[in-house]
């Protein structure tokens, strides 16, 4: 992480800077590692962080990055409670925004954003290979939480596992997979096979 001084770059925290830097090409919305420098931290108003992330796309074609983090929901629809997957921030209050972004006009007009993340009167500046760090990190927390379907309980694939409920209690079956529905796919061999089961009905088998 580096800290760059904020006259370095003309700007002042807390109103919008002037110099309008080139939007990114029609449909071309990539974050991945490699794909920028470095990068800034803007401050985003609590619940707005989807917001300004598509209003600086729609608006000017600035790019940013959002970690997002799936969960489950119970959902009531047609008299029947379902349960349905949603994206939601990881970092409340933060979105990402590539340094060479910094002086595009809109970034301080979106709706939400307040401010830049600054040490003092430096601006704080992260290098991409320390994003490719934390996009890892964001990834393995996704994959945890697909194998497990609920925090807490993170299954993968490969992994075995034995069932705690009355009939089947302590046959011993072999993961592989989650479905959409945030259940557990388990192959429990002989007649019983491949079924489908929900989280709460096996645990590890150590």
């Amino acid at each position: 992480m580096l800290a760059i001084n904020d006259e370095d770059h003309r700007a002042v925290v807390g109103r919008a800077p002037m110099r309008s830097s080139p939007p990114c090409d029609e449909g071309q919305w990539s974050t991945d590692g490699g794909a920028f420098r470095a990068w800034v931290v803007a401050l985003v108003e609590p619940q707005s962080e989807e917001r300004a992330r598509a209003w600086l796309w729609h608006q000017g074609r600035v790019p940013t990055w959002l970690p997002m983090m799936r969960q489950w929901r119970t959902h009531r629809g047609g008299g029947a409670r379902q349960r349905i997957t949603v994206d939601v921030p990881i970092l409340r209050g933060y979105l990402f925004v590539p340094a060479t972004y910094f002086e595009h006009a809109l970034v301080l007009r979106s709706p939400g954003i307040h401010s830049f993340m600054m040490l003092g009167r430096r601006l704080v500046m992260i290098s991409d290979p320390e994003m490719d760090r934390l996009r890892s990190a964001v990834a393995e927390i996704n994959e945890h939480r697909a194998m497990g379907g609920r925090a807490g309980r993170p299954y993968k694939i490969g992994e075995a596992v034995r069932f705690i409920v009355d009939v089947w209690a302590g046959v011993v079956a072999t993961v592989e997979g989650v479905d959409a529905h945030g259940r557990v796919v388990v192959d429990a061999g002989g007649l019983m096979g491949r079924i489908v089961v929900a989280d709460d009905q096996i645990e590890p088998n150590a």
